[in-house]
């Protein structure tokens, strides 16, 4: 996805669902920069938490983190998560 600065950064989802519920959730980032990372960061230590138990198809997170750009790739791989299951 698109950072500031015309940075790239990438984000790699793997969940674990069960009756369309998110039981679990691992997430790979790759980062450009330093300020990515400070995002990707705090991004990285509540995506799991919030995320579980969430029903698949309604989960719209909007800022995770203070990480609205990763936030909003991590959403677009969860709709190709959803489209795939």
């Amino acid at each position: 996805y698109d950072a500031p600065l015309d940075l790239t950064n990438a984000i790699e989802v793997t969940a674990t669902l069960k009756s369309n519920k998110i039981i679990s959730l691992k997430t790979i980032c790759r980062f450009s920069d330093d300020e990515s990372q400070k995002f990707i960061d705090e991004f990285n230590k509540v995506v799991a938490k919030d995320a579980r138990g969430k029903d698949i198809s309604t989960y719209q997170p909007s800022r995770l983190g203070g990480a609205s750009l990763t936030t909003k790739a991590f959403v677009e791989a969860l709709a190709e998560i959803k489209a795939a299951a």
